[in-house]
């Protein structure tokens, strides 16, 4: 697929849908972004608290290593589809349109 035709021209949609859709992909953006940084940086000054015994490790060490790292694996993958889902909506908002007129 060629990549000017997976990303619509702004101009060329300016319907209620189409601008309702690139809210939603913004407003996901933003909110996995928050999520992100509360799993990066939050839990860190509660990190002591959380000092148990998970199998052979602390709950803390792994939470650090692990838990964050599939947090932001299953951040990636929401995104992902939710981007490509809307962006789809998006370009056949773009097809259904006529071509802009050039003066």
């Amino acid at each position: 697929m060629d990549v000017s035709t997976a990303i619509p021209n702004r101009s060329a949609v300016s319907t209620p849908q189409a601008i309702a859709i690139r809210r939603k992909i913004r407003r996901l953006n933003r909110g996995l972004l928050c999520v992100w940084g509360l799993a990066s940086f939050a839990w860190v000054p509660l990190a002591r608290d959380l000092n148990f015994r998970w199998g052979d490790w602390t709950f803390n060490f792994w939470l650090a290593a692990q838990g964050s790292v599939l947090l932001f694996l299953l951040l990636t993958i929401v995104n992902a589809r939710l981007t490509n889902r809307w962006e789809k909506e998006l370009a056949d908002l773009t097809q259904d349109q006529p071509p802009p007129a050039v003066e």
